[in-house]
């Protein structure tokens, strides 16, 4: 599927031919993702013969590659013969697409969730809450929703979409969608990208953890972006919340790679230490362990989660179920939960997204139960999804009706604009 959608020819547009440099580029930093896959992936016994010798042959189709598109999907599929959860990351672009709208699945169905009042998307009509029944004619669901934002966002970025939709009570309609293309933003001389004031501004909001706590009457409400961070980002914002009586803490659209900022978390969250599971490498297990604190806060827990919430943001989900520290409301989480790296693609450097890389699960996280989250996901113990209706009105159910158990009193509309909601970002699909 990842090639397929590499090769859908855009309406109207031929994609260049690459020259040979580009192609030899390609294929270098392919063998270095093979060679990181040797040393790093788990299992290693997968790594076999047979998949050396796909990967000699994939090599082989690059080089002949009638685009760079083809050359990633070609990439793309041999990596996902071996194990569909490894992510490729091909070099930064010379341009960056903007699709101006946003996609999520919200229990078993994809809906429109964002449409910037820039753009293509909202002059074509496209309304927060329609359903999507299909993009580049491949239908979407909760079981191939990561493949196709993939393809889509990081392999093949596209000039524009043909989307199937449905708007509530009315009949389905086909919307062909262009994209905003601008130039890839510059880079300094550490490689690292510029940004504009107002990018810079919300980056210092986002490394601001009172930016994220609000008061609802004594309820905090802890949007967690601390957990992307580190331990130290997170203490901060227990100390926040430790104010109040009682933690709503948000994990939804959480994806969190690293494992210490949820263990120190969850040191703050329980009085007395204990081993809530491992990570599986290649034979040995590494215990995840939660030290506990006696100056813990000790008040009502809800936890919010969604389709979107990943890796150990589910861990942590799960242990807090588990231990019955609290309750967790929302929707199924994503069940994309193991130990992975970013691993470098380009030889004698570090990781770094301008010259592309993979992203590779180098260990099995088990919880102390005996089961792996990964495929399988985190069941909330009370599922509670926004209508398509919902979405169209900026409300947000799910963060009153958590409010409300525990006796405090927010409209859905009020408590959709607890934190703010940036629109006309063209940063990411």
């Amino acid at each position: 599927m990842l090639l397929a959608v590499a090769l859908v020819p855009a309406p109207g547009r031929a994609q260049p031919a690459p020259d040979a440099a580009a192609l030899n580029t390609v294929r270098t930093q392919f063998g270095d993702v093979r060679d990181a896959l040797k040393e790093y992936y788990f299992p290693a016994a997968k790594v076999t013969p047979d998949f050396l010798a796909r990967c000699a042959a994939t090599d082989r189709a690059v080089a002949g590659a009638r685009s760079l598109n083809e050359a990633y999907g070609l990439i793309a599929d041999a990596l996902a013969a071996l194990d569909p959860r490894i992510r490729y990351y091909p070099p930064v672009r010379a341009n960056r697409v903007d699709y101006s709208w946003e996609w999520g699945i919200i229990g078993a169905n994809a809906h429109v969730t964002q449409v910037d009042h820039e753009g293509d998307a909202a002059k074509q009509g496209l309304q927060r809450g329609d359903r999507i029944l299909s993009i580049e004619g491949i239908p979407l669901g909760r079981d191939n929703y990561q493949q196709v934002f993939y393809a889509l966002g990081t392999l093949a970025p596209r000039p524009g979409l043909r989307i199937q939709v449905q708007s509530p009570g009315q009949e389905p309609r086909w919307l062909a969608i262009a994209s905003t293309i601008r130039p890839q933003r510059k880079l300094r001389a550490d490689g690292s990208r510029t940004y504009t004031k107002e990018e810079n501004r919300r980056h210092e909001e986002f490394l601001q953890p009172e930016n994220h706590v609000r008061r609802v009457g004594q309820a905090a409400v802890w949007q967690a972006q601390e957990l992307h961070r580190d331990a130290l980002a997170v203490a901060k914002g227990l100390k926040l919340a430790q104010e109040a009586g009682s933690l709503v803490l948000d994990l939804r659209g959480r994806y969190v790679r690293q494992h210490e900022p949820v263990l120190r978390l969850l040191d703050g969250l329980f009085t007395e230490g204990f081993e809530s599971g491992s990570v599986d490498r290649d034979g040995l297990a590494y215990k995840l362990r939660i030290g506990g604190n006696s100056r813990a806060f000790t008040g009502t827990v809800l936890v919010l989660v969604d389709a979107e919430t990943a890796g150990y943001a589910e861990v942590l989900a799960r242990i807090i179920q588990q231990r019955q520290r609290g309750v967790i409301i929302g929707d199924r989480t994503m069940g994309r939960v193991f130990d992975e790296i970013l691993a470098a693609s380009a030889r004698g450097t570090a990781f770094s997204f301008n010259v592309g890389g993979v992203g590779i699960p180098v260990g099995e996280v088990v919880m102390a139960d005996g089961v792996a989250l990964d495929g399988r996901g985190v069941t909330p113990d009370y599922q509670l999804l926004p209508k398509p209706a919902d979405l169209a009105g900026r409300r947000d159910p799910v963060m009153s009706k958590a409010l409300a158990m525990l006796k405090e009193t927010l409209s859905p509309e009020d408590a959709y604009r607890l934190f703010p909601h940036y629109e006309d970002v063209d940063d990411d699909f």
